[in-house]
């Protein structure tokens, strides 16, 4: 069994299969937050234009604050990748 540090649905885990899953999908999963997280200034801006685009279409209240949060919580999720940096080794 293969260290993941995030859940995949059944279904996606099929798609990969076995050889995808113990083989380059959670090293390439790993550098790719590591590249992201270099630029997360940039990576945070684009981010905020997405989902306030998003937000201003769906009429939810308050669209600046949600924006914001979903934004952080982007880029925790993909920051909090780095620290299994053993996948790569």
């Amino acid at each position: 069994m293969c260290y993941m540090p995030f859940r995949l649905t059944p279904n996606i885990e099929e798609f990969i299969g076995q050889i995808g899953l113990n083989g380059l999908f959670a090293g390439v999963m790993t550098a790719a937050s590591m590249a992201i997280s270099a630029q997360h200034q940039n990576y945070a801006a684009l981010l905020h234009l997405l989902f306030s685009d998003e937000f201003s279409k769906e009429g939810v209240p308050g669209p600046d604050e949600s924006v914001q949060r979903t934004t952080d919580f982007c880029i925790y999720k993909v920051r909090s990748l780095i620290n299994h940096e053993r996948i790569l080794d």
